[in-house]
């Protein structure tokens, strides 16, 4: 998720422009061979001459400095590969890549660059009449600022089982209103389309600009269920805030890269910090938030007085307290689970804390608001297991949840400990090279590859084990010599690394990951991301512990 905040005129509206461009670029490269041209540099190279009607935004609108110098849009694809689009004034745009592979026919152009993308363009209100439309003039508009125009058209050309799936989701999100498929009527050749609220039907024109700007965004997301990439612009623009809010759950529980630009404090409100990308032109790169410090000040920036810690707090009167950078990985393995309180809880109030050495923080925070304040807030925390040994982990979860009894502790390293299952990984690995009709590696492969990353970390966490516990042990006081107590920690280490479960537990997550990535970039040219692997989780994959701890926040999650 790409929140994309900034003043007017900042330029959110040109980087969205420029995926405009690539997509329409994309969509004419994807249907015809490469051919052998001159880029706007004069270099040779494998690419497309693409017409300027197959570009859905004005080339000269991207032009920088008012200069007759080419534009180039660098779009960089997971992997290390680059699309690179040219638009000038006085020739005709070019796209071509920076790839591992050259891209010398449509099936390597598919392999390499396996991207759809996916725009929603700013909605309007429909047209009174709409009249009947060619369908090859409305598929190649329908994704443009002119959409709303077409709304009826598109429609009238969809299969009936997908008119249905969006009817559906238009009833479930707008309580008491549903839709008819649209009709001609031959008379004035125009096309009709009719909701019904009630027993009254009315054409849609007369409902509400809400109720039209909401059916419009149904349609373009449903359209974008196999998107990679997904494109839109400002869509609270007429949109009451519960709707806004609403909007955002939906976004956010696509499968795909969200980049979206808003003005909506209720969007922004609904954010993760890190989501929220702040859009300056006087800069040469965007900034990327990560607190929520940085969240009010932009609030701020938009005029808003809006306070974002009591605005959230006061609607979900829930604050969690989380040991990590990635609560969405969080999430992601519970919907994968089915539990859709903790997945879809966008007024969670998601606090970072720094470890155990933290925690007084949690206890601090859970007295003030009950001593102080008093006021209901519920407060949970969730800490990572790290390297401490059992002794310390039951004395520290015993102390803490005497002041929070919501306090709970993974028993693996970290929260991307989850991701190192053999199964899932060799499925994930497998879904990347069927995207590029290769042949699948098997179970012999991802077993050797997880034997050789986790054997490069096994001084390292050896040493980290046995250090803690020395610490702890001392610090506890213990009569026991140094020495005595890391020939036993190591020892019993030992032991346990022989079990693969247990070293997957007790290596570092995220860099084990990206060992495993490197590793397959260099053997077989591919990455794996962590919705490739959540996808094929289990219950039993992640463990017992696990999924109760995920049950308990899903149930502390739900809205009272």
């Amino acid at each position: 998720m790409n929140v994309l905040v900034g003043a007017n005129n900042a330029g959110k509206s040109s980087i969205l422009d420029a995926f405009r461009a690539l997509s329409g670029a994309f969509r004419y490269a994807r249907t015809r061979l490469p051919e052998r041209l001159r880029n706007h540099d004069g270099q040779l190279i494998y690419g497309y001459k693409i017409p300027e009607s197959s570009i859905p935004v004005n080339p000269q609108n991207l032009q920088t400095d008012y200069s007759d110098a080419p534009s180039v849009l660098e779009f960089f694809i997971e992997g290390g590969e680059i699309i690179r689009l040219y638009l000038s004034k006085s020739l005709s745009p070019v796209l071509c890549f920076d790839s591992q592979r050259k891209i010398t026919s449509l099936i390597k152009l598919k392999e390499s660059f396996p991207t759809l993308i996916a725009v929603v363009p700013t909605l309007g209100p429909f047209e009174e009449q709409e009249e009947l439309l060619n369908k090859e003039y409305v598929e190649r508009w329908a994704s443009t600022r002119r959409g709303h125009r077409l709304f009826r058209n598109y429609w009238l050309n969809q299969p009936a089982t997908v008119f249905e799936e969006f009817k559906a989701r238009l009833e479930a999100t707008w309580n008491g209103m549903t839709v008819l498929r649209p009709e001609v009527d031959f008379s004035s050749k125009d096309v009709r389309m009719f909701a019904k609220e009630g027993r009254i039907d009315r054409e849609v024109s007369w409902a509400g600009f809400g109720f039209q700007v909401w059916m419009q965004i149904l349609t373009h997301l449903l359209s974008a269920q196999s998107a990679s990439v997904l494109i839109i612009d400002e869509p609270e623009v007429y949109l009451h805030p519960d709707l806004q809010h609403k909007l955002f759950a939906l976004l956010s529980g696509m499968n795909c890269q969200v980049i979206l630009a808003t003005h909506s404090i209720e969007i922004i409100n609904d954010a993760d910090a890190d989501d929220l990308v702040v859009i300056n032109k006087s800069n040469r790169h965007a900034k990327r938030l990560g607190d929520i410090d940085s969240i009010q000040n932009v609030i701020q920036g938009l005029g808003s007085t809006q306070n974002i810690v009591l605005s959230r707090l006061s609607a979900s009167k829930r604050m969690l307290f989380f040991e990590g950078q990635d609560f969405r990985l969080v999430r992601k393995i519970a919907a994968k689970l089915g539990l859709q309180n903790l997945n879809a809880a966008s007024d969670l109030h998601v606090v970072q804390v720094g470890g155990f050495t933290q925690a007084h923080k949690v206890e601090n925070v859970s007295w003030t608001f009950k001593q102080i304040l008093q006021t209901n807030i519920d407060v949970a925390a969730l800490f990572d297991k790290d390297y401490r040994c059992k002794e310390e982990n039951d004395v520290f979860l015993t102390k803490l949840r005497n002041h929070v009894p919501s306090t709970f502790l993974l028993d693996r390293k970290e929260i991307e400990n989850y991701l190192l299952d053999i199964v899932a990984i060799e499925k994930a690995i497998n879904d990347r090279l069927r995207e590029r009709d290769r042949e699948p590696v098997d179970a012999t492969y991802v077993t050797s590859l997880i034997e050789a990353v986790t054997a490069s970390f096994k001084s390292e966490v050896g040493a980290q084990v046995a250090a803690h516990k020395s610490r702890y042990l001392q610090n506890s006081g213990t009569k026991n010599d140094i020495s005595t107590i890391i020939t036993t920690s190591l020892s019993q280490f030992d032991k346990d690394w022989t079990d693969i479960s247990n070293r997957l537990a007790l290596i570092p997550g995220k860099s084990a990951l990206a060992e495993i990535n490197r590793a397959l970039q260099k053997d077989l040219q591919i990455n794996i991301t962590e919705s490739g692997i959540v996808k094929y989780l289990t219950a039993a994959s992640v463990g017992e512990q696990f999924v109760a701890i995920l049950s308990a926040l899903d149930k502390f999650s739900k809205p009272s």
